[in-house]
C-alpha cells in the first residue's frame, strides 16, 4: 500500500522540469498576448511606424533645399541630419551625439552590431545630404509619454525577464523543499544509528522511493549494528568479570608469598645466595604486583592506558633481567653469561615495563629450553660488531657510566673492560663526564601562563628546553621535577613547554597534586651537565645566571647574563 503512494525520485526531476518550462511558456504567451492587445488597442504604435514616416520624409527632403526644410514637416518617429554638400559638417539635426556618431558610422560604410537603428540618404534639391534614421521599436502612440516615460520596448523585456525568473525560483524553492524533508529524514536516521536506538528511524514518511528504501536499508543495518554491539558488550563484561575475579583470586597468594619473602628476608643468618634468591623472590612478587594492578586498570578504564616512551638505560635494563636469569639458571645447573660492552653508554628510547617484560620472556624460554650443564649467553656488542673489533686498534664504551652512582656495579664493568682488552687486544676508553656531576645542579623556573588544549593542560614557563635543556629534545630525555610525578600519577597531569615559537619546545608531561598556576615555582634535578654547556639564546631566549649553593643553604650568583652576550656570541661589537 505505501509503495503505491511512493513517487521516484526521476518523476520528482521530471515534474520540476515540465512545471518549470510550462509555466515559462505560459509567461511568455500571455506577455506576448498583452503586448500585442496594447497595440491593437493604440497605446502602442507598430514597429513598423518609424519606417513609414521615414519613407514619407525621405520624399519631402528629396525637394527641399537647406533654405526650404521644414523640421516640422517631419514626424518626430523620424530623427534628420543635414549634412553640407561634398562635406561631412552638420547644417542641421535632432539627432543626439551618439545618434549622430552611428550614422556618420554607417555613412562611412562601418558595421553595425545591433540592428536596432536603421536610416536612409536622401540628395536634397541643392546638392545637400540628409541623413533619415529611425528605430524598429514599437514607441508610445502619445507624444507626451515619450517624452516623460523610459523606452516601453526595453521595460517590457526587463518585465519579461523578472517573471522567468521569479517562477524558476518558487519551482525551485518547492523542490528543494521536498528533497530537504526527504533528507532530514536521513539526518534523523543517521543520528539514531549512533544513538543505537533503530526504532525511531521512521519509514512511513517518506514520499520519494529512493529516500523510502535508503531508510529501510539504514534501519535493518541499524539493528544489525545494535544487536552486534550489544553482543560485543556482554562478551567484554563477561571478561572483565572474569579478569576481576582471576586478579582477586591472585592476590591473595601473591601477598603470601610477599609477607613469606619480607619475614624470610629479616633473618641475619642467611648466606649470600639466600639473600639472592629471596630479592629474587621479592623482585618476582613486586612485578606480578604491578601486572595485577596493570590488570584491573585495564580492566576498570574505558581505554587501556599507554606507556609513554621514555630514555632507558641499556646496562639497568639488561643487569636487572640478567640477576633473575642467574638465578632460573643456578635452579637448573646452567651457566648464565652477560657479554655487555655497552654498559651506559647507551640508552634507548622505549617503553620500560614493555621491554623489561620482553627480556623476561626471551631469557625464561631461553632457561626452559637449555639442557642443564648448558650455557646462556646475552651480549649486547659482540652480535653487531664482532667481525670488526679484531681489527680495532682503541674501542670507546662512550660516556654514561654512572661509576660514582651507589649500588652501581663496578665489578661488571670492569670484567667487560677486561675481557675485551684481552679477547680483542683493544684498548679500552671511557667517557665518564656525565659521572662527576651525576644528579647535581638545579633549574628554578616560573610558571608564566596555563591554558588548556581540548583535554591536555598546559602551563608555559620562562624556561625553554629548546634553549636552557637541549637534551632534553635531541636525546630525549626527561629531567627530574621537585614534587613532581610521572603522567597520570598524581591528580592533576600538565604538560610543560617553554614559551619559544619552536613547536617543539616541551619539556614532557608531569604530574602535580594541585593544578599550577602563575607565578608557582618548580625547581628541576640533574641540571649540571648539558643545561649549563649547551644552552643558547634561540628568539631572543635570555641565558639563566648561574648560582652557587653552599652547604649552609646561602646562595651567591656567580655569573649573570645580559643582552650584552647575546650580542657577542653573533658576531657583535
Amino acid at each position: 500500500m505505501e509503495k503505491r503512494n511512493l513517487t521516484p525520485l526521476r518523476n520528482v526531476l521530471v515534474r520540476y522540469l515540465v512545471v518549470c518550462g510550462g509555466g515559462s511558456i505560459v509567461i511568455l504567451l500571455v506577455w506576448w498576448g498583452l503586448f500585442m492587445s496594447l497595440i491593437r488597442n493604440g497605446f502602442l504604435l507598430p514597429p513598423v511606424t518609424g519606417a513609414q514616416v521615414c519613407s514619407e520624409a525621405r520624399d519631402y527632403a528629396a525637394t527641399a533645399t537647406v533654405e526650404t526644410f521644414d523640421p516640422n514637416a517631419i514626424d518626430p518617429l523620424c530623427r534628420y541630419a543635414i549634412l553640407q554638400a561634398g562635406t561631412a559638417h552638420v547644417l542641421q539635426t535632432n539627432m543626439t551625439a551618439g545618434q549622430l556618431k552611428k550614422a556618420r558610422n554607417i555613412l562611412a560604410g562601418g558595421r553595425q552590431w545591433v540592428m536596432a537603428s536603421y536610416q536612409y540618404v536622401v540628395d536634397m534639391a541643392d546638392g545637400a545630404r540628409c541623413i533619415l534614421q529611425y528605430d524598429y521599436s514599437v514607441p508610445y502612440a502619445d507624444p507626451a509619454l515619450r517624452e516623460v516615460l523610459p523606452d516601453f520596448q526595453t521595460m517590457y523585456i526587463l518585465l519579461l525577464i523578472l517573471l522567468e525568473v521569479i517562477w524558476l525560483a518558487l519551482c525551485t524553492h518547492c523542490t528543494v523543499k521536498v528533497l530537504t524533508w526527504e533528507t532530514r529524514k536521513l539526518t534523523k536516521a543517521t543520528a539514531a544509528i549512533a544513538a543505537q536506538r533503530p526504532e525511531e528511524i521512521e519509514v512511513s514518511g517518506a514520499k520519494v522511493r529512493e529516500f523510502a528504501e535508503t531508510l529501510r536499508a539504514m534501519q535493518t543495518m541499524g539493528s544489525q549494528l545494535t544487536a552486534s554491539l550489544q553482543s560485543q558488550w556482554k562478551l567484554e563484561q563477561q571478561r572483565a568479570e572474569q579478569t576481576a575475579a582471576l586478579a582477586h583470586d591472585l592476590k591473595t597468594p601473591l601477598a603470601i608469598i610477599t609477607g613469606n619473602a619480607d619475614l624470610l628476608a629479616e633473618d641475619e643468618n642467611l648466606t649470600e645466595a639466600q639473600k639472592a634468591q629471596i630479592a629474587a623472590m621479592q623482585r618476582a612478587a613486586e612485578k606480578a604486583d604491578r601486572y595485577l594492578q596493570t590488570l584491573r586498570t585495564v580492566n576498570t578504564a574505558e581505554t587501556s592506558p599507554q606507556e609513554p616512551m621514555q630514555r632507558v638505560q641499556v646496562q639497568e635494563i639488561l643487569t636487572r633481567c640478567a640477576n633473575d636469569a642467574k638465578l632460573l639458571c643456578e635452579n637448573k645447573s646452567i651457566q648464565f653469561v652477560l657479554n655487555n660492552a655497552m654498559e651506559n653508554a647507551r640508552t634507548i628510547p622505549a617503553q620500560r615495563q614493555a621491554l623489561g617484560r620482553a627480556l623476561d620472556n626471551i631469557l625464561e624460554n631461553a632457561v626452559r629450553f637449555t639442557p642443564a650443564g648448558g650455557t646462556i649467553t646475552l651480549d649486547a656488542v659482540e652480535e653487531k660488531f664482532g667481525d670488526l673489533l679484531p681489527g680495532l686498534k682503541w674501542l670507546n664504551f662512550g660516556g654514561g657510566h654512572h661509576v660514582t652512582r651507589p649500588g652501581y656495579d663496578l665489578a661488571t664493568l670492569e670484567a667487560c673492560i677486561a675481557r675485551m682488552q684481552e679477547k680483542y687486544g683493544v684498548q679500552v676508553y671511557l667517557e665518564p663526564g656525565e659521572a662527576w656531576a651525576l644528579n647535581a645542579g638545579y633549574l628554578v623556573t616560573t610558571v608564566l601562563d596555563t591554558l588548556q588544549n581540548g583535554e591536555t593542560h598546559l602551563a608555559i614557563l620562562d624556561m625553554s628546553a629548546a634553549c636552557h635543556t637541549p637534551d632534553v629534545i635531541e636525546m630525549p630525555y626527561r629531567p627530574p621535577l621537585l614534587d613532581a610525578g610521572e603522567a597520570g600519577e598524581k591528580a592533576c597531569t600538565v604538560r610543560l613547554g617553554g614559551p619559544t615559537c619552536l613547536a617543539g619546545d616541551i619539556v614532557g608531561d608531569y604530574s602535580f597534586d594541585v593544578p599550577l598556576t602563575e607565578g608557582d615555582k618548580l625547581i628541576f634535578g640533574d641540571m649540571a651537565i648539558y643545561t649549563t654547556c649547551k644552552n643558547n639564546t634561540f628568539n631572543g631566549m635570555p641565558l639563566p645566571p648561574i648560582w652557587l649553593l653552599g652547604a649552609d643553604g646561602s646562595c651567591r650568583e656567580l655569573v649573570h647574563f645580559g643582552y650584552q652576550d647575546f650580542k657577542m656570541r653573533l658576531g657583535a661589537i
